[in-house]
């Protein structure tokens, strides 16, 4: 089945980026990187915004220069409980490893890199099929329409795949000046650690 539907991403940087319909050019997302100056030590945290500006998915990072085990990196899928970076999008083995998560309908996808590590594609691991593929200039996806109900995911497990590929992105995620980045939706509406 080919990958029928695209996005684009607004600006370079998918972490802080509004995220449009390939062929309309229609808003489907929001992502932002922020600090939480809310928890008890400010941290970074990722959100995925619906069109409504509900927070469908948050990425919890650790705080710049917290202990390793003082603070872990989570995830909030829909509003579900918290649960462990490490225990949502697993790693493989090698020196490109593939990122392997559940996503709410189920089924289980790995993100791999792609030839000369340029980009990512998804597979679907129940059958094998790419189900989608970024840009080499992370300017956007095309992906499978069966992604649709799930795409604010599988858009948040690409952030964090993209962060961890990349030590420029990692700097950036890590230490933003100030709140440049900071949404205008304003502060991130929930929080349940």
């Amino acid at each position: 089945m080919p990958l029928t539907q695209h996005l684009t991403f607004a600006t370079a940087e998918p972490a802080h980026s509004a995220v449009l319909d390939g062929s309309s050019g229609k808003p489907l997302y929001d992502i932002r990187t922020s600090f939480l100056h809310s928890a008890a030590n400010p941290r970074l945290a990722t959100a995925v915004h619906d069109v409504d500006g509900h927070t469908t998915s948050l990425w919890l990072h650790r705080s710049p220069g917290a202990e390793a085990d003082a603070e872990p990196e989570a995830v909030l899928i829909r509003g579900a409980k918290a649960t462990l970076i490490a225990d949502w999008l697993h790693v493989g083995k090698g020196s490109h490893p593939p990122w392997q998560f559940r996503a709410p309908d189920g089924r289980a996808y790995v993100w791999k890199e792609q030839r000369f590590r340029t980009s990512l594609k998804l597979v679907d691991v129940e059958n094998g099929r790419t189900v989608a593929r970024s840009y080499r200039n992370k300017s956007g996806l095309d992906y499978d329409p069966t992604l649709r109900p799930v795409l604010d995911v599988v858009l948040l497990a690409y952030v964090v795949c993209e962060e961890r590929r990349s030590p420029a992105a990692s700097q950036c995620l890590r230490y933003p000046s100030g709140d440049a980045h900071a949404s205008a939706r304003g502060p991130i509406p929930f929080l349940f650690l």
